[in-house]
């Protein structure tokens, strides 16, 4: 059976409050708002809250939950640190992500676009977006099996145009993704008198 039961708690009141007051101070509420259950931890310096947030397991640095959020868990398994809606495993950061992005199989994402920069690391032919308010917009992708860095804005929903293109037998295309030779530079074709043994 139940070893200990309260019930009460009343409009906004907490269901149990323990307080620290003899050779220190802190404060440990049991609340169930809404009834989403949450624990405050008070302490001189700062308090926190922990508990259910509609379908959503969230620390707060704050009295109650909702406000100044700093780690969520989705009921779908998506961690957020700084965010309430992670779009990945594991999103860091307020932003939301560029559009194109596969979020089923997004494992990595950190979207603090106005402080930094944007990274989303997936699976199934891997990719690294970055994006800033810089201008220093761009993306890594293993296309199959060859490396494609390419230039352009991700968040609209374009793969923009390769800048350097890295094949697995070695050969690597600025300005083109066929490389014909150890180093193509441009989008013409060596056509059929072209030399493939050729390094340049």
């Amino acid at each position: 059976g139940t070893g200990l039961l309260v019930t009460g708690g009343g409009v906004g009141g907490p269901l149990a409050t323990f307080t620290r007051d003899v050779g220190g101070s802190g404060t440990i509420a049991i609340n169930s708002s809404d009834s989403c259950p949450q624990i405050k931890l008070a302490a001189s310096s700062n308090t926190f809250a922990l508990g259910v947030n509609g379908s959503t397991f969230e620390i707060a640095e704050n009295f109650k939950l909702g406000t100044n959020p700093r780690l969520s868990i989705t009921n779908t398994g998506n961690v957020g640190i700084g965010t309430t809606n992670p779009a990945a495993k594991l999103h860091i950061g307020p932003n939301p992500l560029v559009s194109g992005y596969t979020s089923t199989i997004t494992t990595l994402a950190v979207s603090d676009i106005t402080n930094g920069a944007e990274l989303i690391l997936r699976g199934q032919s891997p990719r690294l977006w970055f994006d800033s308010t810089a201008n220093g917009i761009g993306e890594i992708y293993l296309d199959s099996t060859h490396l494609n860095f390419l230039s352009g804005d991700p968040r609209s929903g374009s793969a923009g145009s390769s800048s350097l293109y890295i094949k697995s037998n070695g050969n690597i295309g600025i300005g083109t993704t066929s490389p014909e030779v150890k180093l193509h530079v441009g989008a013409a074709s060596l056509g059929t008198n072209g030399d493939t043994n050729a390094d340049i």
